[in-house]
């Protein structure tokens, strides 16, 4: 795990109750809460629940780093555009690019202007018909919708588990 488990712990105690510290024993098996002597019993109640299934916690988080590091590998693989050969990127940044580079393309075939490259992950540009262009971003847009889709569904089922 990216965080402490302490850390992950209090951030979920603040959440019920207003704590003053945390603190554990055991190799982090045990935890000890500290709570403001007018805490209510539905406060102590919450959190003594929280502390019950810390590892359930810990287990959840773990399981959406790992969620996290698989989406971020598949981003940065990239999308490969088999017909031609090459691979965008996929990051927020690069899809922002895209659509944007997708729309100036649109306007100067309206235009009778020249269609601006598409530029891979390695800076190599590409000179393309609209229709081709048109065709990449489609899949472009279908494959990161759907890894978006996919992201979000796991990490419902992890967050609901």
């Amino acid at each position: 795990m990216r965080k402490e488990k302490i850390n992950i712990l209090t951030e979920e105690l603040i959440k019920v109750a207003p704590i003053t510290g945390v603190s554990s024993t055991n190799n982090d098996n045990d935890w000890i809460v500290w709570l403001p002597e007018d805490a209510t019993q539905a406060q102590r109640d919450a959190c003594d629940a929280i502390v019950a299934n810390a590892s359930k916690i810990f287990e959840r988080v773990e399981a959406l780093e790992n969620l996290d590091d698989e989406f971020d590998a598949k981003i940065a693989a990239g999308f490969l555009v088999q017909q031609a050969g090459f691979r965008l990127g996929l990051t927020m940044q690069d899809l922002t690019l895209l659509s944007s580079l997708f729309i100036l393309a649109k306007e100067c075939s309206t235009m009778g202007l020249p269609i601006p490259s598409i530029v891979d992950m390695n800076g190599v540009a590409y000179d393309l018909s609209i229709n081709d262009l048109t065709t990449v971003m489609l899949m472009y847009g279908q494959y990161r919708a759907s890894l978006s889709a996919e992201y979000a569904a796991k990490k419902k089922q992890i967050l609901e588990g």
